[in-house]
């Protein structure tokens, strides 16, 4: 069948360079899709120009372009192709979004970066928190709280009663994408290697809202620039 014809007989043991290289969060990497799927997959299909896809779930849109840092003299492509969407530029404004990560924050003007950092547990053994924790349990129930909650303290809704899953870096995602996204520019010139920046929109939003969120219209700017 076709779609069986798209699907590669045996994995691939070494990397094809000299096409394209493609990076970004799950929606790159392909999650909840086969692998042929994927929208690098389709690009690779419709251009038959090799796709490296180096997509990896859950990157902020600091990490994408670090990794994409980190594969270009691998892969030595020809063109970058780097997705991002409002989320995955949410996440450069933190130290942990789900889990520690790397971050940057800017010293004099410049990008400083920081490695992931790990933060000691916290005691939860006492009545305070049995009794906050009980509450959540309780509330779990309710769409309304799930809501509420989710959006004013999403530690406390979300996180592990012994760590924090969200924790700010106090530096703007919008200015360190952006900053990141310059570097990353001067490089791929550098190497004459065209770099293409993919917007992509998740179902929540498109169904709430009738434009891109703020920091994808943003990012979408300083990239134009």
């Amino acid at each position: 069948s076709p779609e069986t014809a798209m699907i590669p007989s045996m994995p691939e043991t070494a990397i094809r360079t000299g096409g394209m290289l493609a990076t970004g969060d799950s929606f790159t990497e392909g999650w909840e899709v086969k692998d042929h799927e994927s929208w690098p997959a389709m690009v690779e299909k419709l251009t038959s120009v090799p796709v490296i896809n180096a997509g990896t779930g859950g990157y902020g849109a600091d990490q994408t372009i670090l990794r994409a840092e980190q594969m270009l003299p691998i892969v030595k492509p020809k063109i970058l192709l780097i997705g991002f969407h409002e989320i995955a530029i949410t996440r450069a404004g933190h130290t942990a979004f789900g889990a520690y990560k790397p971050y940057f924050t800017f010293d004099n003007g410049e990008l400083r970066y920081h490695p992931a950092t790990f933060v000691q547990p916290r005691e939860k053994n006492t009545i305070a928190w049995r009794a906050a924790y009980g509450i959540r349990e309780a509330l779990g129930y309710s769409a309304f709280a799930d809501y509420l909650l989710s959006r004013l303290n999403p530690n406390f809704w979300h996180g592990d009663p012994d760590r924090d899953l969200y924790q700010r870096s106090g530096a703007d995602e919008v200015d360190v994408t952006c900053a990141l996204l310059q570097r990353l520019k001067r490089r791929t010139d550098q190497d004459g290697i065209h770099m293409m920046l993919v917007l992509q929109y998740y179902a929540t939003l498109i169904l709430e809202s009738d434009r891109p969120g703020p920091y994808s219209q943003a990012v979408a700017a300083c990239a134009r620039d």
